[in-house]
């Protein structure tokens, strides 16, 4: 009974299931951020509020600010951790947030 009706998954190629988990993926965190109120977009407590602290700890590793200070107006939290991070950051820090929690 159950081989039945799971017969159709096995006619799924990888490339079917990687491009529907991605595109549910992209359908999830894009209903969480279009959720999120306006005024907390890229502010304070919002969903991805860690996405927030380390995009930001990478701009502030440009601007020369204190990455371990607490910015409350920009995030609701402390960057924790070394500048090699915030520099890896760099990449979703120059995109959209949306673009960012997508990838």
């Amino acid at each position: 009974m159950i081989k039945k009706g799971l017969s159709w998954l096995s006619k799924l190629s990888w490339a079917q299931v990687v491009v529907t988990y991605f595109i549910l993926i992209a359908v999830v965190s894009t209903k969480d951020w279009a959720s999120t109120p306006s005024s907390q977009r890229g502010g304070k407590d919002t969903f991805y509020s860690n996405y927030v602290i380390f995009t930001n700890a990478y701009d502030h590793l440009l601007d020369v600010k204190d990455i371990y200070a607490r910015h409350k107006r920009e995030q609701s939290d402390r960057f924790k951790y070394s500048p090699t991070f915030a520099v890896f950051m760099a990449p979703f820090a120059l995109l959209p947030d949306v673009a960012g929690l997508l990838l």
